[in-house]
């Protein structure tokens, strides 16, 4: 029985390459639609690009097998610690935003009552 070869690392480059393209096709469609689907392509865009530049990305060893260097996990738990924060930030931010709101519903109901008295005082 005679075995082939196979050249793991180029099926798993061709892989990434038909990826790589789907993902941009997607990423310029959603930027065509405009809006919230705009913003969120032009964000994903960006992430990549700032993940790409930062060197974030396994790479290929010759089996053809993802990997990540020690050097890659302690810069992306560094990054995941400050989006986070970052996150925790925000979210505090909407929360207080929200306390304020439900501050001025109580001030709309309690117009909504005084307009009820009016209007049944009215003749």
């Amino acid at each position: 029985m005679k075995f082939e070869k196979t050249d793991f690392r180029a099926e798993a480059l061709a892989i990434e390459k038909k990826n790589e393209e789907f993902w941009a096709k997607q990423n310029s469609d959603a930027m065509k639609l405009g809006g919230a689907s705009s913003d969120t392509a032009r964000a994903a865009f960006q992430a990549r690009n700032n993940v790409r530049e930062s060197d974030l990305f396994p790479s290929l060893d010759d089996d053809g097998h993802w990997v990540y260097t020690p050097e890659q996990g302690i810069k992306a738990a560094c990054h995941a610690r400050e989006d986070a924060s970052a996150t925790l930030i925000l979210q505090h931010t909407q929360l207080e935003h929200l306390h304020r709101l439900s501050g001025v519903k109580r001030l709309l109901w309690v117009c909504i009552g005084l307009l009820a008295y009016i209007a049944a005082k009215l003749p």
